[in-house]
């Protein structure tokens, strides 16, 4: 106060304008930053319930490929020959149908074939694996497709894989067997998903997660844990944007149900940076 007191007028003028000024600027910044905030939450909330929407279209493009593609196959007189095999023990050779598969399978671009007869026993399988022989009829969706006797979709996990897998009936004129195909849903599908939709994708559920666009090192930074994962995931009846505050960031994330033949729900999350999103601001 003794300088204040012994300060000129000028000064005093100076000082009380500048620290006016100041305040002005510093409200401004903070509207500012306030408006910036709230603009970026609602632009990449919106940007996020845009993916959604073609991560869901998407999906059921790729099911629907593959049930067309399994349809036109199922119908092929070659495969049809291939799979009557079975009804003649003495011309039944699995070699030669694991082969066939193995061709089906390259032709079709699918991970996944396998072939069973009427009641489901697997008669072939490509890649090649220990159930040849064996009954797979609990299997979803190849469940379905022996109940009905028509082609059937879903998503199920084989050998600790998850699959979008098609059942088809083969008819010769009766059902003969059934064709199951199935493409992966691994981190290369989330990886080539985010480049479709502009933002991560996960695959997950309660206790597991199956596949994400995040690099291995950093997902379980950027992925919620338990118990907030499950309270995420089962928060919405319906897709809604969330605020989460993670290790690695604060990330605004989208919720949408997968249907899948699974002990737990399985969803996919949709993430954004709301960190990123206000770097400019930061720059500000």
């Amino acid at each position: 106060m003794r300088w204040w007191a012994r300060s000129s007028l000028r000064t005093k003028i100076f000082s009380a304008f500048s620290a006016l000024i100041l305040a002005v600027l510093l409200a401004t910044l903070g509207l500012t930053q306030l408006v910036v905030s709230r603009e970026a939450r609602r632009t990449l909330s919106r940007e996020l319930l845009t993916a959604g929407q073609v991560f869901d279209r998407l999906m059921n493009e790729r099911a629907e490929r593959l049930r067309t593609n399994s349809i036109l196959l199922a119908s092929d007189f070659a495969l049809k020959r291939v799979i009557a095999t079975h009804f003649n023990p003495s011309g039944y050779d699995p070699e030669t149908l694991a082969s066939a598969g193995l061709s089906y399978r390259q032709r079709t671009g699918a991970e996944l074939l396998w072939m069973t007869d009427e009641a489901g026993v697997l008669l072939a399988a490509s890649p090649s694996q220990p159930r040849i022989g064996l009954s797979i009829a609990d299997l979803s969706p190849l469940k379905e497709a022996l109940a009905t006797e028509e082609a059937a979709s879903g998503v199920a996990e084989v050998n600790g894989t998850l699959y979008q897998l098609v059942a088809v009936p083969v008819f010769g004129p009766d059902v003969i067997g059934v064709l199951l195909l199935g493409h992966v849903i691994d981190d290369a599908l989330a990886a080539r998903l985010k480049q479709d939709t502009g933002s991560d994708v996960s695959f997950l559920t309660d206790g597991r997660v199956f596949a994400s666009s995040w690099p291995a090192q950093r997902a379980n930074r950027v992925l919620p844990a338990e118990p907030a994962r499950s309270a995420l995931l089962r928060r919405q009846p319906e897709p809604k944007v969330s605020l989460l505050v993670l290790p690695d960031g604060r990330f605004l994330s989208l919720v949408v149900p997968v249907g899948a033949n699974l002990p737990q729900p399985l969803y996919a999350l949709v993430q954004g940076s709301y960190d990123e999103a206000l770097a400019p601001l930061r720059t500000l």
